[in-house]
């Protein structure tokens, strides 16, 4: 027999808690068995049961540590209360989970007599249904519901292109299946690199090393299943108004006249914007927190985000966590001062004739080294230097407490040069252009030949860029103790399990540090690889808290874990200029609501390759429905603001107003996102889950529950294929119309779209709050209100607003929240909680889905016939516009339609 048995297995009123005992070991190859292991099971309350299996002497690392993810304080609840069963099954060796009363439908279970529990290599098999509608795992580029017949799934955090397939910037181990009308989730907390296998029937995690630790997340509908996860890792941040609007950025902005040309041509041509972005090219010699004082000055920069300012735009700054080594550059004369960067063992650089040690040579084709010797008995620890943009990089460790400090100052000293209103953080993997540790300095002379690696990607670069690169390159090679782990020799470089890294098994150092570097108290990278952008997020969050304590912090990482959504938005990475790239945003986007992280979005119109215009139209109809919206694209690509053409400039202009006027909405949806957990993007499925035809859509989704959105994702496609669940009744979002098609085939419908057009819809029994469209959210915040009220077939409609000034970190009793329901031919408007008065007023009605066969045109107010309202109504369509109707929207009144 093989695996492991139960030992010393103990019940309690909330938990069980044993041994596992080591039968026989398996697959030596890939290091020896730990014997001995603890198993243990914990309601952590009646929704959320955790499943742990850890080796009692593990080295740090082994779990996730509470400094990178804060468990919540467990409220154990008795079996009896629990909505789980748990099912031990001693003799056969396993367990399993079902909802309470469901025996024969477990949830979430493995066979110990399979278990593989070794230093380097867990292994553990999940039983699935044999075609499982499985959601989630992270982050890659590939179909929403994953491919049950034997695909592979790596995680591990990695600087790359977005190509299917292949490990990207996040490490999310979780997953969400819809089984039967219902759905559940599993969460495997744990920071090392695995793949996950899926076959019929098996799920499989074979994972670099670290504790078996299982949260499974009840449901019972998806909506609830997200509930609960985001409760248990934290829910989403609450992101400031005006990040709701539209972000314009690129990389090879060439000076502060080319910002100064983009705001003055998104003016000209009337296209709302509310933030500006730079790339590294502001940067001298591509050092963070550094401006260019030729083509960046710091003061004209400082003035030109006054300018914004006082424009009611925003300017937000790219940040990345490698620091020049450079010893007349600040940052790294702090840092190492304070000790916190990232480091490495290594063999201490002795000279030869005062050490009586066995020693190693350096090289001695160099006539200045031969008098240093490698001393093999004085181990130090030197820091961790990489190659990134601004040459030789160390980087900080957030694991060290006094990076905080550190950090925090940095950033503030910054910030009082330039008054920025955000931070992107990215290269945060960490990305690195040598594999591991800097020995050498990288050979340039035919970068633009190379067809892989670090030359294919700035092959892709200006000249400029490309001078710049190689004179931060025109240092010496390394001469200084020699690392043991940031070779090619290292062990946790090359574990004895290998995962698909790249695509390809590479080496897990192969475009980021050695896994053999060490953070503070002895924390390996191997064991924590995936989590550096989490901390970062994390750092800068407390930072930007601390240094403005009155405003909400917006903070946006390419890299991202188990809980990173309550500290920063993401985008989604270096996406291709394709439609099948706009295709593939939106499942992105739909895992990124399932992760947690729901102020998300892609890059519009792409990062790599040139678009053309069609594209980029319409993908500024999409990205208008994305949560986080900006135009972004690399540095030899055409610009690609929307107003670099006619016809763009027109299509991005209808389609970003229809987004202005939503944004009411949008950040009503975030309220209950911040305040519940609830994904702000939907699945069709995350909707209907009882409709089967749902589960593989990919190329549509809800904003909220009230509105659904029908890319066009083909090139010169005029017309659009939608699937409408039964039971969806939907109104056109523009004309009110109820949805009909010139082509029907049982639920798919065949929708209009003019290049022009994006069909968006309103599901009828909601009511939904606009306000009219400007060029800046913050004008728009001072215009009129409308509601739009689409009647199901009951005839009633409800919804909400949640109103506050936008920007406060604790709003306090600041802020008004609004319900709305339409019942009897009745509007009534309930504030339950009303501390915000807002500048704008209620002016416009609109009904669809409205008979007016036994009811008078008009509006009664407290029983009093209203007469400001102007009436209007199209009897054949169903549609009624009351005009000029003037109420406050955080006041109490009630509308009633007077019957003949």
């Amino acid at each position: 027999m093989i695996g492991y048995a139960f030992r010393n297995l103990k019940k309690n009123l909330t938990s069980y808690h044993g041994e596992l005992k080591l039968l026989a070991p398996v697959t030596p190859s890939y290091g020896e068995d730990i014997v001995l292991l603890d198993f243990d099971i914990v309601n952590i309350n009646e929704n959320c049961v955790k499943i742990k299996v850890s080796n009692p002497n593990g080295k740090p690392g082994q779990s996730v540590p509470d400094c990178v993810f804060q468990r919540p304080i467990a409220r154990p609840v008795k079996f009896s209360d629990s909505n789980f069963d748990i099912y031990i099954d001693t003799m056969n060796r396993n367990f399993y989970l079902t909802r309470k009363g469901e025996e024969g439908n477990p949830l979430f279970g493995f066979s110990f007599a399979s278990l593989v529990f070794k230093e380097q290599y867990v292994e553990v098999n999940v039983k699935v249904p044999e075609n499982a509608n499985i959601y989630g795992f992270g982050e890659v580029v590939d179909t929403f519901r994953r491919n049950p017949n034997n695909t592979t799934t790596t995680i591990f955090s990695r600087d790359c292109p977005c190509t299917p397939k292949e490990n990207l910037y996040g490490a999310h181990p979780y997953y969400m299946e819809v089984r039967n009308n219902e759905a559940h989730g599993v969460l495997l907390l744990n920071s090392h690199g695995l793949d996950v296998k899926l076959s019929p029937e098996n799920l499989s995690y074979c994972i670099l090393g670290g504790s078996l630790e299982f949260y499974v997340f009840c449901g019972p509908n998806p909506i609830d299943v997200c509930r609960q996860y985001t409760s248990f890792i934290g829910k989403p941040v609450f992101p400031p108004y005006w990040s709701l609007g539209f972000h314009q950025c690129r990389f090879g902005y060439e000076n502060i006249n080319s910002l100064k040309q983009v705001i003055k041509k998104y003016e000209e041509n009337e296209i709302p914007l509310d933030c500006l972005w730079t790339d590294i090219d502001h940067m001298r010699n591509f050092k963070d927190f550094t401006f260019d004082e030729k083509r960046y000055p710091q003061q004209e920069m400082a003035k030109f985000a006054n300018e914004l300012h006082e424009k009611n735009k925003k300017f937000v700054a790219i940040v990345d966590p490698c620091i020049s080594v450079d010893e007349e550059y600040e940052p790294y004369i702090s840092g190492s001062n304070k000790d916190i960067w990232i480091k490495v063992k290594a063999k201490k650089l002795v000279d030869k004739e005062e050490s009586d040690n066995e020693v190693d040579l350096m090289d001695e084709d160099e006539d200045d080294n031969k008098a240093l010797i490698y001393n093999r008995d004085e181990i130090v620890e030197i820091p961790f230097i990489g190659h990134v943009w601004p040459g030789k990089a160390v980087f900080p460790d957030f694991f060290n407490p006094e990076t905080q400090e550190w950090w925090t100052g940095v950033i503030n000293s910054w910030l009082n040069k330039v008054p920025f209103d955000g931070i992107w953080i990215d290269m945060n993997e960490i990305a690195n252009f040598s594999n591991g540790f800097r020995y050498k300095k990288l050979d340039t002379s035919d970068w633009a030949d190379r067809k892989t690696g670090l030359y294919r990607y700035l092959s892709k670069y200006s000249k400029k860029v490309a001078e710049l690169f190689t004179l931060n390159n025109n240092d010496d090679d390394y001469k200084g103790p020699m690392p043991i782990d940031g070779n090619e020799g290292c062990p946790f470089d090359n574990p004895p399990y290998k995962i698909n890294n790249g695509l390809n098994h590479l080496p897990l150092n192969n475009k980021t540090i050695s896994m053999g570097a060490i953070h503070y108290n002895g924390i390996r990278e191997y064991d924590v690889h995936n989590v550096f952008g989490h901390m970062e997020s994390i750092a800068t969050h407390k930072a930007l808290t601390e240094i403005n304590k009155d405003q909400r912090p917006f903070i946006l990482t390419r890299s991202t874990f188990v809980g990173t959504g309550a500290f920063a938005a993401h985008w989604l990475g270096d996406n291709v200029s394709t439609w099948e790239s706009m295709k593939q945003s939106i499942t992105g986007m739909l895992n990124f609501q399932l992760f947690g992280i729901p102020m998300v979005g892609a890059d519009i119109c792409g990062f790599n390759c040139p678009s053309d215009e069609k594209l980029c139209c319409r993908w500024m109809q999409l990205g208008a429905f994305y949560p986080f919206a900006r135009n972004h694209n690399g540095i030899r690509c055409k610009s690609q603001e929307p107003y670099t053409s006619k016809l763009l400039c027109d299509v991005s202009r209808k389609a970003l107003k229809m987004r202005y006027e939503l944004i009411p909405y949008w950040y009503t949806l975030f309220y209950y996102a911040n305040i519940k957990g609830e994904p702000v993007i939907r699945s069709l499925w995350m909707e209907f889950p009882e409709d089967n035809d749902t589960l593989s859509n990919e190329t549509q989704f809800f904003v909220g529950s009230g509105l659904m959105v029908t890319p066009v994702l083909t090139q010169d496609a005029t017309t659009v294929k939608a699937y409408i669940p039964e039971n969806c009744e939907l109104y056109n979002w523009t004309t009110g119309k109820r949805l009909n098609s010139f082509e029907k085939s049982g639920n798919y419908y065949i929708l209009n779209a003019p290049i022009d057009t994006i069909p968006v819809h309103i599901r009828a029994g909601y009511i939904i709050p606009t306000q009219e469209a400007a060029l800046t959210t913050a004008e728009s915040r001072t215009k009129p209100y409308t509601l739009t009220i689409a009647l199901d077939s009951d005839d009633c409609a409800y919804g909400s607003i949640y109103l506050d000034d936008g920007y406060s970190s604790d709003v306090g009793d600041n802020y008004s929240l609004i319900e709305f329901k339409f019942e009897n031919y009745t509007l009534t408007c309930m504030p339950r909680f009303s501390g915000y008065n807002p500048m704008a007023r209620i002016n416009r009605i609109r009904i669809f889905g409205i008979s007016f066969e036994n009811y008078f045109p008009e509006l009664f107010f407290d029983n009093r016939a209203y007469n400001p309202p102007v009436v209007s109504y199209d009897s054949e369509e169903e549609i009624a516009l009351f005009s000029n109707i003037n109420l406050a929207i955080n006041k109490p009144w009630s509308f009633n339609l007077k019957k003949f």
